[in-house]
C-alpha cells in the first residue's frame, strides 16, 4: 500500500531534511481533514518534525515535549493510517529523541507482512524446530538423558567450573525448547539441596530472560502486525492483572518455552518478566531440587529411614503441581458467583425502575 498523495509534499521535504517545510506542508493538509485518525497522524507528524527542528535550534525542552507528544499520539492510532506504517514509525520513535535526531525516523508504506519482521519470525520458528530435531535425530538426545548428565556432573563436581557449566547449559537449552527437567534433576542430585536449588534457579531465570529477549527481537513485530487489536487488549489485561498472574503461571505445568515466548510476544515488560519469573521459579526449584536430591540419597544409602523424606518430597511436588490449578478453579467459581449476583441486582434495579 502506497502512502496517500496528500502526504507526499511534506514527505518529500522531510526526506530532504527540510523538517520545517515538512511541518508546514502537513499543517496545511490537516486543515482539510475531518477523519480523527488521519488528523491525529498529521498532528503527530507535525510534532515529530517540530521536535527535530527544535533539536537543531538547540531548544532541548521544546524538542523533548514535542517528541513525547508525537509518540503519545501515534500510540493511540491504528497500524495503518493514510498508507503510513504507523507501527514501524512507533518503533522508530521508541529509540528516543537522540537517535531520531541522528537519523530522522523513516516514513514507510504499510505492508501486512513486511520482509524483515516475517523473516525474523520464521527464524524463531526454525530455532524451535531445530531444538526438536536435535533431540530426535542427533546424539544430543542421548547426552541429555538423566543418567548421562548425572554421570558427567559427578565427574566434574570438584571443579569450580561445574556450576558455571550447569547454568550455561540451562541458558542454551531454554531458547531452543530443550527440556529443563534433566538439568534440574542433575543439579539437585550432584550439588545437593541448597546449592542445587540456587544453581537451578539461576540457570532457569537466566534462560527465561534470554528466551524472552530472543522472542521479542525476532517475533514481536510480526505478532503485533498479525494480532493487531487483540494483542492490545492482551497488553491492557496484563498491565491490570499481569504481575501475580505471571508469577502463578510459573507454578503451573506449562512448558517452559511457551511461558517465555508468550510473555515476550504479548508485550510484557522485561523487568516485570524477570521479577515474576524469579518469584515463580525459585519455590519450584527448591521443591524439585529437594525431591531429586532426597530420592537419590535415599536409594544410594539404601536406608529405609529415608522413606519419610521421600514421602515429604513427593507430597511437595504434587502440591506444587496441583495447588495452582485448584486456586484457579476457586477464583473462577468466585468470579462466576459475583457475576450472577451482579446480574441479579441489575435485574432488580430495572424491575424497580419499571414499576416506579
Amino acid at each position: 500500500m502506497a502512502i496517500a498523495p496528500l502526504l507526499q509534499p511534506g514527505l518529500e521535504a522531510y526526506r530532504r531534511g527540510d523538517v520545517h517545510g515538512a511541518r508546514l506542508a502537513w499543517q496545511a493538509v490537516a486543515q482539510g481533514i475531518d477523519t480523527p485518525a488521519e488528523r491525529a497522524l498529521l498532528l503527530a507528524l507535525q510534532e515529530l518534525a517540530g521536535a527535530l527542528q527544535a533539536h537543531r535550534d538547540r531548544e532541548p525542552e521544546v524538542a523533548r515535549r514535542r517528541f513525547a507528544e508525537a509518540e503519545a499520539t501515534l500510540g493511540a492510532l491504528p497500524d495503518d493510517v493514510l498508507g503510513v506504517d504507523v507501527l514501524a514509525l512507533r518503533a522508530e520513535l521508541a529509540r528516543g529523541l537522540a537517535a531520531a535526531a541522528r537519523s530522522a525516523p523513516a516514513l514507510r508504506p504499510h505492508t501486512r507482512f513486511p520482509l524483515g519482521p516475517t523473516l525474523r519470525f520464521l527464524s524463531l520458528l526454525l530455532l524451535l524446530a531445530a531444538g526438536v530435531l536435535l533431540i530426535k535425530f542427533t546424539p544430543l538426545g542421548h547426552y541429555l538423558e538423566r543418567q548421562r548428565l548425572i554421570g558427567f556432573f559427578t565427574r566434574v563436581q570438584a571443579s569450580p567450573w561445574a556450576p558455571v557449566v550447569l547454568i550455561g547449559l540451562c541458558i542454551l537449552a531454554g531458547p531452543i525448547g530443550l527440556p529443563m527437567t534433566p538439568f534440574i534433576l542433575a543439579g539437585g542430585i550432584v550439588f545437593g539441596n541448597f546449592w542445587g536449588a540456587l544453581y537451578n534457579t539461576l540457570g532457569c531465570v537466566l534462560s527465561a530472560a534470554v528466551s524472552f529477549q530472543l522472542a521479542r527481537l525476532l517475533g514481536r513485530d510480526f505478532v503485533r502486525r498479525v494480532a493487531g487489536k487483540r494483542l492490545k487488549r492482551i497488553e491492557t489485561l496484563l498491565r491490570r492483572r499481569g504481575f501475580w498472574s505471571l508469577v502463578g503461571i510459573r507454578l503451573l505445568p506449562v512448558p517452559f518455552p511457551i511461558v517465555n515466548y508468550g510473555a515476550a510476544l504479548a508485550g510484557v515488560r522485561f523487568s516485570t518478566f524477570v521479577i515474576t519469573s524469579a518469584l515463580g521459579i525459585a519455590p519450584a526449584m527448591v521443591i524439585y531440587t529437594y525431591f531429586a536430591s532426597t530420592l537419590f540419597e535415599s536409594f544410594k544409602a539404601r536406608d529405609p529411614s529415608q522413606l519419610g523424606k521421600i514421602g515429604i518430597a513427593f507430597v511437595l511436588v504434587v502440591a506444587m503441581s496441583v495447588t495452582p490449578t485448584i486456586i484457579q478453579q476457586v477464583r473462577r467459581r468466585k468470579r462466576y458467583r459475583d457475576l450472577v449476583v451482579e446480574r441479579h441486582a441489575t435485574r432488580q434495579k430495572r424491575a424497580q425502575a419499571t414499576r416506579a
